[in-house]
């Protein structure tokens, strides 16, 4: 993580929203809310992405007029919200890990990020250090309340 910085086993997030701040007009409009949010990467809250359970990966290519799609799926850690990503013109993925040893681990630190190209980057990190990178033109995040499901 290029501006999320670890120092003695502490995240300092300071130059992370000094960074998106600076740029946040090219912060596509409907992720702002989401990714401004300085909730969505704190240690405890109801908002927080941290300690938030994977549950699912998937990615289907459009053909035609139809686009393709990346989604990413997580429930935060109270299992009251459900947090869908959804990626549109994937320009390349990155994984280091197995999908199904996600399902056990827990998402640390997500980042959002701007690349010279005008397209962007988010990087999923987990807590038993696997990855998942994305480079992409077009994003989307959809956030269910699920409190009252069983």
């Amino acid at each position: 993580m290029s501006r999320i910085i670890k120092k003695n086993n502490i995240w300092y997030f300071d130059d992370y929203f000094d960074y998106l701040n600076k740029n946040e007009k090219q912060i596509p409009e409907n992720t702002k809310y989401f990714i401004l949010d300085h909730e969505r990467y704190l240690i405890r809250g109801e908002k927080t992405l941290y300690d938030s359970y994977f549950k699912s990966l998937k990615y289907s290519i459009g053909i035609g007029k139809k686009k393709d799609l990346l989604s990413i799926i997580f429930t935060n850690a109270f299992n009251t919200k459900k947090y869908c990503f959804e990626f549109q013109n994937v320009i390349e993925i990155k994984l280091n890990c197995d999908l199904a040893y996600l399902k056990s681990s827990y998402l640390l630190i997500h980042q959002f990020s701007i690349n010279k190209d005008n397209s962007y980057k988010y990087e999923f990190i987990f807590t038993d250090r696997s990855k998942i990178i994305l480079k992409f033109k077009n994003i989307s995040i959809k956030e269910e309340d699920i409190s009252n499901y069983e």
